[in-house]
């Protein structure tokens, strides 16, 4: 099972979800029993506060898993992290598992409807020049992004995007596929609150 705790002073709505989600809203602390070795995508979202979204994996029953969240505010020049929005391979088509994680970030600028976004792309490429096909890359995977949002009712005016190649990699060797994983990535800049 996982329990999750809120540590704000107001309840912390958390969403769970492989398959369908499971919500829990107006509490403090909770309490969700997990099917054993699947993948589940945690969520939790609250008016003025940044969007917090974390993939965990349970390997068997007997495993218990505890999260402590602690949102940030939301403030001009504000970063987080879109770690499970996933494309396929060389390209910028957006895998099906990402939903989930779309969806929160649909739902905090939603939430939060004075907030302007820059959707910033990054790829893996070590040892490449951070030009063409790294760089056109990232952008297009940003722009598929937005397009999600804009799709699914987000003003255009509040959203940007920009591929950033391979020049911001938080492993410049990468040694791992978790690694190389952490490379590519879609972060999200605050522009303005």
């Amino acid at each position: 099972y996982i329990s999750v705790t809120g540590v704000q002073t107001c309840a912390l709505p958390i969403c769970i979800v492989r398959g369908h989600p499971l919500v829990a809203e107006n509490v403090s602390t909770y309490t969700f029993i997990l099917d054993p070795n699947e993948k589940y995508i945690v969520s939790a979202l609250i008016a003025g506060f940044v969007l917090y979204t974390k993939a965990i994996t349970t390997k068997d029953v007997s495993d218990k898993i505890q999260l402590d969240l602690q949102l940030e505010n939301i403030k001009e020049g504000g970063k987080f992290t879109l770690n499970e929005i996933r494309f396929r391979e060389n390209e910028s088509r957006i895998l099906s598992s990402s939903k989930s994680e779309l969806d929160a970030l649909y739902r905090f600028l939603v939430q939060n409807p004075t907030v302007h976004i820059e959707i910033q792309g990054h790829v893996n490429a070590p040892g490449e020049k951070n030009s063409g096909k790294a760089k056109k890359m990232s952008g297009e995977r940003a722009k598929a992004v937005r397009d999600y949002l804009v799709e699914n009712g987000i003003s255009k005016k509040r959203l940007t995007s920009a591929g950033y190649g391979n020049e911001q990699m938080i492993y410049p060797k990468p040694k791992t596929e978790e690694e190389s994983r952490a490379n590519r990535r879609v972060e999200i800049l605050i522009t303005k609150q």
